[in-house]
């Protein structure tokens, strides 16, 4: 299994470190990211999950927060609820409408293995994309615990790459394990 996914590791500053405040550097880490995109990040974003909760001391730089807060709350529509996570069912079939192969972020403003998320509806993606198997899926999760539950029941693909987020500074998160431990749970998945 470990072949056809992908281990995307990041690291994070302390707030301490940063000579400004860590909000400031998210809203401008989101401005970057929308304004010139991220290598990393593919050529597509597909949002069919949006919003996230706190897991830990390093979610409090989480792009995500600073850019649905400040600027898509009350622009978009898909954001009405802020950060509070919000599933938009209707975009999880446009894989197959694209017929140009594409490295695809999935949910990358939320996160797939988020426990508001219901299982059915992940299984659900996980058809689509093996269906539209021409594509690259990239997804990032910080709730390495459920995908290591999931993972082994889910129909995975050389195509799919799966990542976990792992901050340098967060003892534990909220399911009392280390942050190296993500990376053990990826491994399992």
């Amino acid at each position: 299994m470990i072949d056809s996914m992908f281990a995307f590791i990041f690291t994070t500053l302390t707030a301490a470190s940063l000579p400004w405040e860590a909000g400031a550097f998210a809203a401008l880490a989101a401005g970057l990211f929308f304004a010139f995109g991220i290598s990393w990040a593919g050529d597509k974003r597909l949002n069919w999950g949006v919003g996230c909760s706190r897991v830990g001391p390093d979610c409090l730089k989480c792009y995500m927060m600073k850019f649905v807060e400040d600027f898509l709350k009350g622009a978009n529509p898909r954001y009405e609820n802020g950060t509070e996570v919000t599933l938009h069912p209707d975009v999880i079939a446009r894989p197959l409408e694209w017929d140009k192969p594409q490295l695809i972020f999935v949910n990358s403003m939320g996160d797939v293995f988020h426990e508001a998320i219901p299982t059915p509806m992940i299984r659900r993606f996980f058809r689509v994309m093996n269906e539209a198997d021409h594509h690259v899926y990239q997804i990032l999760t910080k709730r390495a615990g459920r995908l290591a539950r999931l993972g082994p029941s889910l129909p995975w693909g050389e195509h799919i790459w799966m990542g976990v987020s792992v901050g340098n500074h967060e003892p534990y998160n909220a399911d009392g394990d280390r942050p190296t431990d993500r990376i053990a749970a990826l491994r399992r998945s």
